[in-house]
C-alpha cells in the first residue's frame, strides 16, 4: 500500500513537471527543485516504513530505484503530449495538475488538523500562512531561476 500511494504521488509530481517543461524549462526546474526538496522527507519515510515492515535490504532498493520510473515515465509522457499543443492547452494542463495537487494537500492538512484539535483562529492563520509561505518561496525561488 505504501509503495502505490508514493507510486501515485511520484506520478503526479512527474506530470506536474512535464507539463511544466512543455510551458518553459525554467518553470520545469523550478517545480522539479520544489519537488526533490519535498520528496526527500517523503523517500525517507518510504524506505524507514519498508525496513519496519521487515522489507529485505535488495528488494527495498529496487522499490526505491523503481519510484524513478514513475517520475520520470509521467513527466516524459506529460511532456511530448503537451510540447507542440497551443499555449491556452499547456496552461490548462499546468492548471489541472497543479488543482489537483493543491485539492490532496489541503484535505491531508485538513484531515490531520481536525484529529488533532479543533479550528482556531491559531490554526487557521497557521493554515493560511503556511501557504502564504510557500507561495512566496515558489515566487522567490522562479525569479532567481528565471534569471
Amino acid at each position: 500500500m505504501i509503495y502505490a500511494a508514493v507510486a501515485v504521488d511520484l506520478t503526479s509530481d512527474g506530470l506536474m513537471i512535464g507539463t511544466g517543461a512543455a510551458v518553459s524549462s525554467s518553470l520545469a526546474l523550478v517545480l522539479a527543485a520544489g519537488q526533490v526538496l519535498a520528496d526527500v522527507p517523503e523517500g525517507y519515510a518510504t524506505v524507514a516504513n519498508f525496513r519496519d515492515k521487515g522489507v529485505p535490504r535488495p528488494k527495498r532498493l529496487l522499490f526505491t530505484a523503481s519510484f524513478f520510473l514513475y517520475v520520470v515515465g509521467s513527466a516524459m509522457a506529460s511532456y511530448f503530449l503537451l510540447r507542440d499543443a497551443p499555449e491556452q492547452m499547456k496552461m490548462a494542463g499546468l492548471v489541472f495538475v497543479a488543482g489537483l495537487l493543491t485539492v490532496a494537500a489541503v484535505e491531508d492538512m485538513l484531515e490531520e488538523a481536525h484529529e488533532a484539535c479543533a479550528d482556531s483562529r491559531r490554526s487557521v492563520l497557521a493554515f493560511i500562512g503556511g501557504f502564504t509561505l510557500f507561495t512566496l518561496v515558489s515566487a522567490g525561488l522562479g525569479a532567481v531561476v528565471g534569471r
